[in-house]
């Protein structure tokens, strides 16, 4: 069951979300030769920093962090730190290439043109799969083609919701001590897209 990051405390401070790229350098043991060997699959990670919170937001931040070291913690990330247009209703799936990286997103304002760079999740099955637009989309049209940075997480169904103010859906980590001393003095936590 994935744990929802309680809405209504919001992070004083949250990363763009950075790239985790699975893969390496690999090196040849006879001639030194180096090539690079990476998964089309990206991930991504971000951090949040929360201010010192009162004891009723500490308890609630503390039980969420809690139960997400079971199952994932989803959180919505702030469109000042991803980039993109905000909340726009009626966006789903209407097809995705599931060995490529293209994505048909339909129901969206014909006034709307997709930029680079910018993020969308995807709810698919209960969870969230967040992905970055690769290059730009005109406007023009209600369905549109996106060129993602990555190759699908999981298959996306016909009408799923995409969503431009995205959540992020991951593992929670923090730095050392107990919870209550990171939470008291206020949080940094990480959540890491699986």
């Amino acid at each position: 069951m994935t744990v929802v990051f309680p809405p209504d405390i919001v992070p004083t401070q949250m990363d763009e979300p950075e790239p985790v790229v699975t893969g390496g350098v690999l090196r040849s043991e006879l001639t030194g030769a180096a090539q690079i060997r990476a998964s089309a699959r990206m991930r991504w990670r971000a951090s949040f920093t929360l201010p010192p919170l009162q004891p009723d937001e500490a308890r609630r931040v503390r039980a969420a962090l809690t139960q997400a070291r079971r199952d994932t913690l989803a959180i919505q990330l702030s469109p000042n730190a991803v980039g993109g247009p905000g909340a726009v209703s009626g966006v789903s799936c209407k097809f995705i290439w599931s060995g490529g990286f293209l994505l048909v997103m339909q129901g969206l304002p014909s006034s709307l043109t997709l930029r680079q760079g910018w993020f969308v999740s995807i709810l698919t099955g209960g969870r969230h799969y967040l992905y970055q637009i690769a290059e730009d989309a005109l406007g023009g049209f209600a369905d549109r083609t996106i060129t993602m940075t990555s190759v699908p997480h999981a298959i996306h169904a016909v009408n799923d919701p995409v969503s431009f103010v995205p959540t992020l859906e991951g593992v929670a980590s923090w730095g050392g001590g107990t919870i209550d001393a990171v939470l008291s003095s206020g949080a940094v936590f990480t959540v890491e897209q699986l």
